[in-house]
């Protein structure tokens, strides 16, 4: 029977109490091998608190530990050290403010090492704990979370403001105190510009889209066929499927992150909680809300196809706090991955989409929550029947839910008339992007805006039995109709052998929903 480590982040509680551990010991043995100052970005529950744990233990913990491990053999190749490890996670700075917090969590490692304190104020105690704690050798430094307050305080800019000029102070001492330093080790899950924050840690080794380090954190296919395999197939024959769909399908839900293009990885949290309750669920977006992104998004533009956005690798691995771009905040939150890398060097560019449907269908639910004040338990009706009513080519049916979800969005959601005038939160493209938020949660084969020969279709839904070619206007639906037929959008389907519903939609500012309708069925 497998113990499985949801939520564990010490390596020492997961090795003591017989957790099942996939072996990273080689990373760790890679890293505590030479002096070296790293930085890794890389999002929530992803293993990077684990990792700094089992450096930790490496270097000053019980070597017994890492018995049958990878890194056994090589165990004298490493030399114990001090280490003064410190997770902001873990800090009171909601309670104390950030400066109080990070001074008491001084005190407490110079208590733990006797160290008496002489210094007042965050530099100065940090650099004279460092210096006392390397009389004998230098030591490791292992920081874990270091952006988490500034991320709680995305939505006021002068606390964030203020707790990053509290970090850059501290930060900076570590500038000039390489001699004290083996090993430097922060990890983040943003990537703030280098001004604010590390601009005196220029020399720090960035390995977040680091081809090599790609795969540090995370878990491999291969890893996972090795430790899990037996348990897969398990849950296969429980489910009544044969492994290579239950594998199929478990990649698909939980695989596809990659910092390199290339090497592929499952996210830990979600894989571990499906391995332990045999059921595909979403378990990695239940543990956090991204409350600032939504309403970062809620403010600037209602999304209409976030996949397939096309990134500079060298102008996109950081992200300024009174400057954010929503692509590279989700990117680095883990809610968008890449999915094609084109060029080299500084000259490459990445094709942004999903890492999986488990991320795809929570965050699209979530923003549909959002946008529409609604609850879960009355938008998944409301999905059921738009899903039924699109399988059964039920044009009337689709546009009465259709309707009643619209009646339901509070008055404030809406875009006010003063800002009508074609930018992205004009009538006409809130009530589009909506309607194509809606039909992506069902979780049908949905497209916006396809290109035809003679011009951009709406909404394309694909469903098994046919295809539904829809178009939106602020106005009539008679004119979004014309505009169909005289465009053509239906002729790249009609070889298909299947229906095809075409469907106009007329949407009325004033009552917020849709007035007018119209509808024809073609038959193959």
């Amino acid at each position: 029977m497998l113990y499985y480590p949801i939520g564990k982040q010490e390596f020492s509680v997961i090795r003591r109490h017989d957790f099942v551990y996939v072996d990273k010991t080689q990373w760790a043995y890679r890293m505590a091998k030479r002096t070296a100052q790293y930085f890794l970005s890389r999002p929530r529950r992803f293993g990077k608190s684990l990792l700094l744990s089992t450096l930790k233990e490496l270097f000053s913990g019980d070597r017994s530990l890492f018995a049958g491990l990878w890194i056994e053999p090589y165990l004298n190749e490493v030399e114990q050290r001090r280490v003064l490890h410190i997770s902001f996670n873990t800090l009171s700075y909601r309670e104390l403010g950030l400066q109080q917090a990070i001074l008491q969590e001084l005190r407490l490692i110079a208590a733990d090492n006797e160290i008496e304190i002489e210094a007042r104020g965050i530099p100065s105690v940090f650099q004279e704990i460092i210096r006392k704690l390397a009389v004998e050798k230098p030591i490791a430094i292992l920081i874990d979370e270091y952006d988490k307050p500034i991320i709680d305080y995305l939505e006021d800019f002068e606390q964030a403001d203020a707790n990053r000029e509290i970090l850059k102070s501290f930060f900076s001492v570590l500038k000039g105190m390489e001699q004290h330093i083996h090993l430097l080790f922060i990890t983040g899950v943003s990537k703030f510009s280098k001004v604010s924050i590390f601009s005196d840690l220029n020399h720090l080794e960035d390995i977040s889209l680091d081809e090599d380090y790609s795969t540090v954190t995370g878990f491999t296919s291969e890893e996972v066929e090795k430790v899990f395999g037996e348990r897969i197939r398990e849950i296969a024959k429980s489910n009544s499927m044969d492994f290579d769909a239950t594998w199929k399908e478990m990649r698909r839900y939980y695989n596809g992150y990659t910092w390199d293009g290339g090497n592929y990885v499952y996210n830990p949290f979600s894989l571990l909680s499906f391995l332990k309750s045999g059921t595909f669920d979403n378990f990695w977006f239940e543990t956090g809300t991204p409350t600032f992104l939504v309403n970062f998004i809620r403010r600037n533009r209602l999304p209409d196809e976030i996949e397939g956005t096309i990134v500079q690798k060298g102008t996109f691995n950081k992200f300024d706090l009174r400057n954010m771009d929503v692509i590279a905040v989700m990117f680095q939150t883990g809610y968008l991955t890449i999915h094609r890398a084109e060029g080299s060097g500084m000259s490459t560019y990445w094709t942004l989409g999903y890492p999986n449907e488990e991320v795809r269908f929570s965050f699209e639910f979530f923003l549909m929550e959002a946008f529409s004040n609604s609850t879960a338990s009355f938008i998944s009706p409301q999905l059921y029947r738009l899903r039924d009513s699109l399988l059964r080519f039920d044009a009337a049916a689709f546009v009465d839910c259709l309707k009643a979800f619209f009646a339901s969005v509070p008055y404030q959601l809406a875009p006010p008339p003063a800002r009508q005038a074609g930018g992205p939160t004009s009538w006409e493209g809130y009530f589009h992007a909506l309607t194509f938020l809606l039909l992506k949660v069902i979780g049908l084969d949905v497209h916006a805006e396809v290109s035809t020969a003679r011009g951009r279709t709406d909404a394309v839904v694909h469903v098994p039995g046919g295809t539904w070619v829809i178009e939106f206007k602020l106005g009539t639906a008679r004119s979004a109709m014309n505009q169909i037929n005289k465009q053509g959008y239906a002729a790249p389907y009609l070889t298909s052998g299947k229906p095809i519903m075409l469907l106009g939609l007329g949407f009325d500012a004033e009552i917020r929903n849709v007035k007018t309708s119209t509808w024809k069925k073609l038959s193959p």
